[in-house]
């Protein structure tokens, strides 16, 4: 939350008179008096809530565009079993018979994801 820009604790002045007066010395009707009108932008709240930060759609991250938020990258076949996943009928124990090498994702050393620097990962704007 944040204050709102447009009132002090959610009144704002009311321009139809002086501090509740009008000229002829009777009750303003349109603040009834009070000189004060409830915010229309905070709904007399005196808070509004920020916008959500575009860039991160309000989460604070951003995904990996490296590993697309797996953490891990693919860095080819595994050239000990030639992509068989095996030696003989025995797991290839390089790439533990998956047949290619995973190495942690460089661009985010695993993590996945980056506080969104636009917002510095609150989320808002």
């Amino acid at each position: 939350m944040a204050d709102c820009p447009d009132c002090s604790n959610g009144k704002i002045d009311c321009e139809n008179c002086d501090n509740g007066d009008l000229d002829d010395g009777s009750l303003c009707p349109i603040c009834n008096g009070t000189g004060k009108l409830v915010c229309d932008r905070c709904n007399g709240t005196g808070n509004i809530t920020p916008p959500a930060c575009n860039n991160c759609n309000g989460s604070g991250k951003i995904t990996c565009a490296t590993c697309n938020g797996v953490g891990v990258v693919s860095t080819g076949m595994c050239t000990t079993c030639s992509g068989t996943g095996l030696i003989g009928p025995i797991p290839c124990s390089d790439c533990n018979g998956e047949g290619s090498i995973d190495e942690t994702c460089s661009g985010c050393d695993g993590e996945k994801e980056f506080v969104c620097e636009a917002c510095n990962g609150t989320g808002e704007v």
